[in-house]
């Protein structure tokens, strides 16, 4: 459109700018090495839980537990949920106009700056974060609680002994 824009400009007649778009749009090929999607260029390659890799969004929701009502959800290029939780944390408050008691996350959303950030929303607004740190299969036993103090050696990474 813009080859066939600039002849017309330039003064071209019909066939001329009609050559013009066609040789354009023969150059507009991809290589067979790029990848680029033109019917929804906003989207991202992201690798899917069976091994493969489609042009994909990442979805989130936060859904009021006792309830089961969506209260905030986003769309997004972003493979992985790891920078997904405070922005969502801040868009429920927004939509509910005040913070949510609990917040329960699965382990998509674990990561130190996570924990950090959710520590800071605790002091500030009284809430409690549960954040799974680690991935079970569904056929996985759920394993014993731990109990006692959190042991001195404990890191973001390590958990608590035998995790």
């Amino acid at each position: 459109m813009e080859a066939e824009a600039k002849a017309r400009k330039s003064g071209d007649g019909d066939d001329e700018v009609t050559g013009a778009g066609e040789t354009a749009a023969g150059a507009a090929v991809p290589k067979a090495t790029e990848h680029r999607n033109f019917t929804d260029p906003d989207a991202r390659i992201m690798k899917r839980a069976d091994g493969s890799f489609s042009y994909c969004y990442n979805g989130q929701a936060v859904v009021d537990a006792q309830h089961q009502v969506i209260v905030a959800v986003e769309v997004n290029q972003g493979a992985n949920d790891y920078g997904q939780l405070i922005p969502m944390v801040h868009k429920a408050m927004e939509n509910l106009g005040r913070m949510p008691d609990k917040w329960l996350a699965d382990t998509g959303y674990f990561s130190k700056a996570n924990l950090e950030q959710a520590l800071g929303l605790e002091g500030e607004h009284g809430t409690e974060f549960f954040i799974s740190t680690r991935r079970l299969k569904h056929s996985a036993p759920i394993p014993d609680s731990p109990r006692g103090r959190i042991p001195s050696r404990a890191t973001v990474a390590s958990g608590w002994p035998g995790s």
